[in-house]
């Protein structure tokens, strides 16, 4: 529940143009733009406008087909400025209901090679491939 109040202390210290969907993705998650902020977020839709963090900022690029979504995100905390030198991965399995609880919505944090593991272990298509979704200052291309 915690993640839902930081979501719902954005709206209110920002205002509601400070965040917009950037991209709607299957199984009720959208790629959500802090646009005071530098990254995206891979978020989780409750119903009645509320949305529950899965993948923080400063996601940079996901990839995604109806079962799957991938996400490359270089770590920060708010206000402050990404660890460009730092590359985690995630999986988000879509057919698993979506749960209030941020952990259970994800695997990961992985390293690159954990994610490579991962990814064969749980079955995730080989042709499933990121796309960039943020041209941000802090973004990092081809980054492992």
């Amino acid at each position: 529940m915690k993640y839902l109040f930081s979501i719902f202390i954005c709206y209110i210290l920002f205002g509601c143009s400070s965040i917009k969907v950037k991209e709607q993705l299957p199984g009720g998650y959208v790629l959500l733009d802090f646009i005071e902020e530098d990254g995206l977020a891979i978020s989780a839709t409750l119903g009645g406008g509320s949305y529950i963090d899965v993948v923080t900022n400063c996601v940079f690029e996901i990839g995604y087909n109806e079962e799957f979504i991938i996400a490359k995100q270089h770590p920060c905390e708010f206000g402050k400025e990404p660890n460009i030198f730092i590359v985690n991965y995630y999986i988000v399995p879509i057919k698993n209901k979506i749960s209030e609880s941020q952990d259970l919505n994800k695997i990961g944090p992985l390293s690159y090679l954990q994610f490579l593991q991962k990814r064969k272990e749980i079955g995730v298509q080989s042709d499933l491939d990121f796309t960039s979704f943020y041209e941000g200052k802090h973004s990092k291309k081809n980054a492992h």
